[in-house]
């Protein structure tokens, strides 16, 4: 992709990681990477937020679910009988009716119970 870029767009992508590394190394602004909605007005007043903002794009911003909540609420979903995983994906979905689940899939309830304890599940899926 670099390739095709032209040198405008070069220099864009340079300011652009210049200003998300203004976050990354900012004690106050990167505490968002581990609560965004905690923080969300930090961001919001962030350089990176404000380019962003004034760019043409077609659609809203939005965060990606590892930056949006602590581990420990995305966890507890983990014991929605609706919540299954896939050990060789690495790769949780739902299945609110249980059907259609792909092969590989087990519900994360029933794969707690091949553990010692539901903490010895959880911390092998912190990893």
């Amino acid at each position: 992709m670099e390739a095709g870029l032209t040198d405008s767009e070069r220099q864009a992508n340079q300011k652009l990681i210049k200003m998300r590394e203004e976050i990354a190394n900012n004690a106050e602004l990167n505490r968002t990477i581990h609560n965004f909605f905690s923080n969300k007005d930090i961001m919001e007043r962030s350089n990176l937020f404000a380019a962003l903002n004034k760019m043409p794009k077609g659609a809203i911003h939005h965060i990606h679910t590892t930056a949006a909540n602590p581990i420990d609420a995305y966890l507890a979903l983990t014991y929605d009988e609706r919540v299954y995983y896939s050990q060789s994906e690495s790769l949780f979905k739902v299945f609110p009716k249980h059907e259609n689940v792909p092969d590989g899939y087990i519900k994360c309830t029933t794969l707690r119970e091949f553990y010692s304890s539901a903490k010895d599940f959880d911390s092998e899926l912190k990893t």
